[in-house]
């Protein structure tokens, strides 16, 4: 665990969250506590849905599961809270302050993941070098 990750907030039961607990990385990102898969099905489902319902040349009806399935997205992410995740290790972290980080940041991601990749090869390089015989 990173020593003096966590300070306390001004906002009641808050805490700060600094860098990660688990790598002590400092940057992290605020993203929605929402399953990815959960909204694709949503999604899917409603565009299912609509289409059978154009299909059989329902044209209320399909709008009407259009607006229905946009609405369920628009109250499912006013009511989702938010995480933190870390951009190297992708731990989350639940119910902590997120004032102090940013959103998702394409340019920090693609830095700690070409940095992961380069890691990797580099490890898998190691692995395959012949040893050096031992001296007796």
């Amino acid at each position: 665990m990173v020593a003096n990750s966590l300070e306390p907030d001004s906002t009641p039961n808050k805490s700060k969250l600094n860098r990660c607990l688990i790598c002590g990385n400092n940057e992290l990102f605020i993203r929605k506590d929402f399953s990815q898969r959960l909204g694709l099905l949503i999604i899917f489902i409603g565009f299912t849905a609509s289409s059978i319902a154009w299909f059989n040349y329902w044209t209320y009806t399909t709008y009407l599961i259009l607006f229905g399935t946009a609405l369920l997205d628009l109250v499912l992410y006013s009511l989702v809270g938010n995480l933190l995740q870390c951009y190297r290790c992708h731990s989350q972290s639940r119910g902590l302050a997120t004032e102090n980080h940013q959103y998702f940041d394409l340019e920090v991601h693609e830095r700690h993941r070409q940095q992961s990749a380069r890691l990797a090869e580099l490890a898998v390089t190691n692995d395959q070098l012949p040893e050096a015989p031992k001296e007796t």
